[in-house]
């Protein structure tokens, strides 16, 4: 699989970008989870959020990007908080 992103991603800028939308669909991935694990509907999160649910249906289908306040409130209304961690990114990458 790396060979295909060496392949895929040649240079910085590709690489760069593909790190990016890594991180928004573990974001997106996140709060997925946690929703099934507390029982929680889009339309309750949204609720819960005061998030318009089209908006928050767009972020989760990961057509829109979803802010680092969001991400925060969302997990925030289902008792949970986001804890970060930065990795070395392989080399070449």
């Amino acid at each position: 699989m790396s060979d295909l992103i060496d392949r895929l991603c040649s240079t910085p800028d590709e690489r760069r970008l593909l790190q990016r939308e890594v991180t928004f669909m573990e974001a997106t991935e996140l709060v997925c989870e946690v929703m099934q694990e507390e029982g929680v509907t889009l339309v309750e999160l949204a609720k819960r959020t005061n998030i318009n649910p089209d908006y928050l249906a767009s972020a989760l289908d990961g057509e829109l990007c979803i802010s680092l306040v969001y991400l925060s409130d969302m997990l925030w209304a289902m008792g949970r908080g986001v804890k970060m961690m930065a990795e070395p990114l392989r080399k070449g990458r």
